[in-house]
């Protein structure tokens, strides 16, 4: 496993900061999420917090195509298998591994028709639960994710996770409906 270094882990340590420190949806956005391109490429960030029955309740989107999210929220996701296998392994899912190796025969051809539409085959999603709230926050961060290479890298992987905490600490702190 590599170990991060000095700076990867100075920027991870201040955008977790920056998440309990932010005030406004305005605030998380740009001290935190485009923030995140430093450390983990990519091209679309989206985070939501939704709940057990995967209603969205809240989206901070940052250049994901609103037609793809429209549909996606309101069709797709019941049957995604990306949710399902997050939600069953709580760890970061890479779509590439999920859609076309794992899971091939689920996925519908109309999210792989959709995705590759919006030019959205690759990325990365992760979150964490909330079982006290009976909420989850999740992160998907997609396109250009090329350092990623055909597996997760150990380094992005840890970054994500440590991210996701913080931001899902800031959502939490303020609660669904104020963000």
């Amino acid at each position: 496993m590599e170990v991060l270094t000095k700076s990867e882990l100075i920027k991870i340590m201040t955008i977790i900061e920056n998440c309990l420190l932010s005030e406004s949806r305005e605030e998380l956005k740009f001290d935190v999420l485009i923030p995140l391109r430093q450390i983990i490429p990519h091209e679309v960030f989206m985070c939501c917090i939704g709940d057990a029955s995967l209603n969205v309740k809240n989206i901070i989107n940052i250049d994901y195509p609103e037609e793809f999210l429209r549909i996606y929220v309101n069709k797709l996701i019941f049957n995604d298998p990306l949710i399902k296998e997050w939600l069953s392994t709580w760890k970061p899912q890479i779509w590439s591994d999920v859609y076309y190796q794992k899971y091939p025969q689920e996925t519908s051809p109309y999210l792989k028709s959709l995705s590759e539409d919006y030019n959205l085959k690759e990325g990365i999603s992760y979150g964490l639960p909330d079982f006290e709230m009976r909420l989850a926050t999740h992160l998907s961060f997609g396109r250009s994710l090329e350092k990623l290479g055909s597996s997760i890298h150990q380094n992005t992987g840890d970054s994500i996770a440590s991210c996701s905490s913080g931001i899902h600490k800031s959502i939490k702190k303020r609660g669904v409906t104020t963000f």
